[in-house]
């Protein structure tokens, strides 16, 4: 597709430079739009890639749409958890891992700033 090229000879007024950077934003619109669903279509290809996940949230950000891309962002995080290969690569940086069952009734403290990862369990009780 070729582009057409404006005159250089035309006056540019502050309408048209409005209109212009109108029809700029709209053309930035439409290539996210497109970009989101490729991007939608690779995470349904391989929905374990954080890289996927994070490449839509920035791309979300850019579209000014954080809840969208505060999903995308912490999508991964969801579906991982530290395995004891994990656990054990962290104690090579001076990360000590800690691995407890909270029991109903129970409650956790965890300062703030601290991470961690949360894993529900699902509770059966016959009566």
């Amino acid at each position: 597709m070729l582009m057409l090229l404006g005159d250089p000879s035309v006056e540019v007024t502050n309408e048209s430079r409005d209109e212009s950077q109108i029809a700029k934003s709209l053309a930035m619109e439409a290539l996210a739009e497109k970009v989101i669903e490729h991007l939608t279509e690779a995470i349904l290809l391989n929905s374990t890639s954080a890289i996927m996940y994070g490449t839509s949230a920035s791309v979300y950000t850019k579209m000014k749409k954080p809840n969208a891309s505060s999903r995308d962002a912490n999508a991964p995080l969801k579906n991982f958890y530290l395995s004891s290969d994990h656990k054990n690569k962290l104690k090579e940086f001076g990360v000590e891992p800690w691995t407890f069952m909270q029991k109903l009734d129970e409650a956790v403290f965890i300062p703030a700033g601290c991470l961690h990862q949360v894993r529900n369990l699902m509770v059966r009780r016959s009566l």
